[in-house]
């Protein structure tokens, strides 16, 4: 049984609107851009708050990550997946839209790769602190682990008596095989973040929200 799981921030009831005490209905999604960044691309939300679209090599095609200045340095929230152009394409966004200031925290949604796949190696390159919840920094651990070995027997029985097919556990032992959740190794150190904390960056104040159902 798990206590802490996906963790989102948000910005404070009083940043977001002008009255929180008078919820209005929504009837549709509206969104700020028409279009997404390019992969790799960037887009400056609001200022000091940056939007970082990755891409991923599987179904989902890309991920969201977000640059918060901290004026002489930087809080990234999430990094991609662990793969040499996804590396390639920080080092041009470290050296370009985050103007070569150092990163001093990473904060971590939850502990899937394509979220925290580099985020050792970012916390390695500038000596920055890994934020995250107890559950999310664990489970990492099992599913690299996991990654770096052959599909055992009793993994196989269990997913045909759960009604899986032959071909669907061949598809998963080829997606181990590319190595999906072989992220780089995490801090073995880092700062625990816990449900209704509040955390500041990007000139702003953030509520945490712990929210089970997806990592």
């Amino acid at each position: 049984m798990t206590l802490e799981k996906r963790v989102t921030a948000t910005a404070s009831a009083s940043t977001m609107t002008p009255n929180a005490a008078t919820p209005r209905a929504v009837d549709e999604i509206r969104y700020l851009f028409d279009v997404p960044p390019e992969a790799g691309g960037t887009v400056e939300i609001v200022p000091r708050l940056i939007w970082l679209r990755l891409p991923l090599p599987f179904v989902l095609n890309h991920v969201n990550c977000w640059l918060n200045d901290d004026g002489d340095r930087w809080s990234i929230i999430d990094t991609g997946a662990d793969r040499p152009e996804t590396r390639e394409q920080w080092e041009h966004v470290l050296a370009g839209p985050m103007g070569g200031k150092p990163v001093d925290r990473l904060i971590g949604t939850h502990g899937h790769p394509d979220h925290i796949g580099l985020a050792g190696w970012l916390c390695e390159k500038f000596d920055a602190r890994l934020h995250m919840t107890l559950a999310e920094w664990l489970a990492p651990q099992l599913w690299r682990e996991q990654g770096m070995r052959p599909m055992a027997e009793a993994e196989k029985r269990g997913f045909l008596r759960n009604g899986i097919s032959e071909r669907g556990i061949a598809k998963m032992m080829e997606a181990r095989e590319a190595a999906p959740f072989r992220n780089h190794p995490l801090p073995i150190s880092f700062k625990r973040i816990r449900n209704d904390e509040t955390i500041e960056f990007g000139g702003r104040r953030w509520t945490v929200l712990v929210n089970g159902g997806h990592a």
